[in-house]
């Protein structure tokens, strides 16, 4: 069975917080979890840096076809998707439609394109607030109960502990 999880945040998260998720997506890779993240500069392309470092299997969700660089088929938005921005923004209205489809891609960086919730996110957001698009991906976990660890709020060897004890109670570790 697969087994996904979502790597974002800011992207003016913090040198040695890359290095963190970098690592991280290197170690989750190896592990046989699948990353799901954005390309957006920063956080989700140190997750995707990590995860290819050991040729991990990922799901990299785009607003529109090329985004950061990105050679990545996976641009189609869903009219759910664009749902859940009025379900889950604070001021869905005042969104311009580029942020819209930004903020719209982010619910698949949680549930794919097949509806299977990633176990658990890993983010990093300044001082732990949830805010800009890395925040509408912890509103849409949050929504669908599923654990996320900022890395702004506790560190990365807790952040491992929590994984083990989610894989472990499943019994995939």
């Amino acid at each position: 069975m697969k087994i996904f999880y979502t790597g974002v945040g800011s992207r003016k998260t913090p040198a040695g917080i890359l290095r963190a998720m970098e690592h991280l997506g290197s170690l989750l890779s190896e592990r046989g979890l699948i990353l799901r993240s954005g390309a957006s500069e920063g956080a989700d392309t140190a997750f995707e840096k990590g995860c290819d470092k050991v040729r991990g299997e990922k799901e990299i969700y785009l607003p529109w076809r090329g985004f950061g660089k990105s050679n990545s088929d996976k641009y189609f938005i869903s009219e759910v998707a664009y749902s859940s921005v009025d379900l889950n923004h604070p001021l869905p209205s005042s969104l311009t439609e580029i942020a819209r489809k930004l903020l719209a891609r982010n619910y698949h960086q949680v549930v794919g394109y097949d509806d299977i919730k990633s176990l658990f996110i890993i983010c990093w957001t300044p001082k732990g607030v949830i805010d800009g698009g890395t925040g509408q991906t912890i509103r849409v976990a949050n929504s669908l109960n599923i654990p996320v660890f900022n890395l702004a709020l506790m560190g990365v060897e807790e952040v491992v502990e929590k994984i083990d004890e989610i894989l472990n109670e499943r019994g995939e570790c």
